[in-house]
């Protein structure tokens, strides 16, 4: 190979740069927004609250976590990308339906009149309180990442956009 051929190539010397870039890679197959990895968890465990039953209810979804920011391709394109200029999804390992949700700052909520999107920490779960209405629990195994996670979602919705 090359050495301009080996140039657009990761550095298979750089383990963490390799990484990233097969985490981008597939992301952008889900998301074509995707603009930068915020932060990851590798084992996420997601639950939605059923409001009949007044329980969680544990969904078929367990993987890796990212948050990561969204941007449109062109200026001239909106909607989802400037409605949700962050995201969220679990990479789910059990099957091919992924979690995903896009995250609003609350000034595009208070300025569009959609609903406050919330996150905050109960116990061992990061509570997602989705612009929908839906309530979701994010477990995650590693105790260190959930005030990560939570700090990384809040500062998303603390955006001035």
């Amino acid at each position: 190979m090359t050495k301009e051929a080996n140039s657009t190539m990761p550095d298979q010397n750089n383990p963490e740069l390799t990484k990233q870039s097969y985490n981008y890679a597939v992301l952008s197959r889900y998301d074509p927004f995707i603009a930068q990895i915020i932060c990851t968890s590798a084992i996420c465990n997601v639950y939605k609250f059923n409001i009949e039953q007044a329980e969680w209810d544990k969904i078929n979804c367990q993987g890796t976590l990212f948050v990561y920011s969204r941007a449109a391709k062109s200026p001239d394109n909106i909607g989802d990308s400037q409605k949700f200029p962050y995201g969220l999804i679990v990479l789910n390992r059990l099957n091919e339906y992924n979690f995903s949700l896009g995250v609003t700052p609350l000034t595009i909520s208070k300025r569009t009149g959609d609903p406050e999107m919330e996150f905050k920490l109960e116990d061992s779960f990061i509570m997602a309180q989705a612009a929908d209405g839906a309530m979701y629990g994010l477990w995650l195994f590693d105790t260190k990442d959930r005030e990560t996670i939570l700090n990384t979602l809040q500062w998303c919705l603390s955006q001035s956009m």
